[in-house]
């Protein structure tokens, strides 16, 4: 699977084709405009502009029309193209990290949901437990784990009957060890005590 997606999205193929491997870009998307930008509260977003229906609007949002188009003229770029806008995203993301650092978590959210910016915000695995996508989701149920406590497991991730399979505790070291002795080694309760207790004089 992970083969497959790596050729799906060129990583081998531009290797074999152009016998370079493509370099680190971070959170940048290859080929788009994507970058990941932080509030002033610390909150980390993540910004997508796949036309130019998007970029325009995230150039009118943090008001960056202008200099976005003299940073073009300057460079001799037409940021129209896609791949124009991948290449110099650095410069692009300098100017509007501005905007984004001057407004709140709650402000860029606001903000950018009036637009057709393609956005989502960065949470923590702790944040997102406490979500309705987790909380309010038919594939997480109640779990009593031994030895751990009660908490939201998921179960098998497909619908069977209309349903997800739930989850079920894991089994401890040694808790299986006598139904496996006896149904391989044809053992006896006797036996395995036996066992027991000559491992553990030794």
């Amino acid at each position: 699977m992970a083969l497959a997606t790596a050729g799906n999205l060129s990583f081998l193929t531009e290797a074999m084709v152009t016998g370079s491997a493509r370099e680190r870009i971070g959170n940048s998307v290859y080929g788009q405009y994507g970058q990941d930008f932080t509030s002033s509260d610390g909150a980390s977003f993540m910004i997508v502009a796949l036309t130019n229906r998007h970029f325009r609007d995230l150039t009118e949002l943090t008001g960056t029309t202008k200099a976005v188009a003299a940073l073009a003229d300057t460079l001799g770029a037409d940021f129209t193209d896609e791949g124009e806008r991948y290449v110099h995203r650095d410069a692009l993301s300098g100017l509007f990290s501005e905007w984004f650092s001057r407004h709140s978590a709650e402000q860029i959210s606001a903000a950018l949901s009036a637009t057709s910016v393609l956005w989502e915000r960065y949470r923590t695995f702790a944040e997102a437990a406490e979500d309705d996508r987790v909380t309010a989701n038919p594939l997480f149920s109640p779990l009593d784990q031994p030895r751990i406590g009660r908490y939201l497991a998921p179960g098998l991730p497909i619908l069977i009957d209309g349903a997800y399979p739930p989850p079920a505790p894991a089994p401890a070291l040694g808790d299986d060890t006598a139904a496996v002795l006896g149904e391989w080694l044809g053992m006896t309760a006797d036996d395995i005590e036996a066992l027991t207790e000559s491992r553990t004089v030794a």
